[in-house]
């Protein structure tokens, strides 16, 4: 069982803490993936990004759990800036989150977008090695895991080691 939402839903709650913002309500995505979806295309989310005049800001715990394109990240800093509204992404490692207020300077929006870069990089290096990894085990014979397709059951892998 992952431990990642709670570890998440921490992290929020210290940004909020440390800027004296107090959480009304939580969006949880779980299963959405932020590098295919706009945050305004998810199923819990959208719908408080579509209501903006309920709260002052909206706080994620890393740039990578809010958007993982620089498309979306443009997307949402213009939305930001439309509503009047902050965003807050958790910067681990760093004693305060990174706050992205309306009026955000050039330098800020730049680091954003570095940030958001650099999650599309990673989301696209660990799409090619699951990618690789599972053509490599296909091609040895070896099941990689995922729904088993019907009429088909597991079964141990000659070699004695995987299925």
């Amino acid at each position: 069982m992952t431990t990642s939402p709670r570890r998440q839903r921490s992290d929020i709650q210290l940004s909020a803490e440390r800027l004296g913002f107090t959480l009304i309500a939580e969006a949880s995505d779980l299963g959405v993936s932020a590098r295919r979806t706009s945050p305004f295309e998810r199923p819990s989310l959208a719908p408080w990004l579509h209501r903006p005049h309920e709260y002052e800001a909206v706080i994620w715990s890393t740039v990578d759990r809010a958007v993982r394109s620089v498309a979306h990240m443009v997307e949402l800093i213009a939305w930001g800036r439309e509503h009047t509204r902050t965003l807050v992404f958790g910067m681990p490692g760093r004693d305060h989150p990174l706050v992205v207020t309306p009026q955000a300077d050039g330098s800020t929006r730049r680091l954003c977008m570095d940030l958001a870069r650099d999650a599309e990089r990673e989301a696209h290096t660990i799409s090619a090695r699951l990618s690789s990894s599972h053509e490599a085990l296909r091609a040895a014979g070896r099941y990689g895991g995922g729904l088993i397709p019907f009429g088909y059951q597991k079964a141990p892998h000659s070699s004695g080691s995987g299925w």
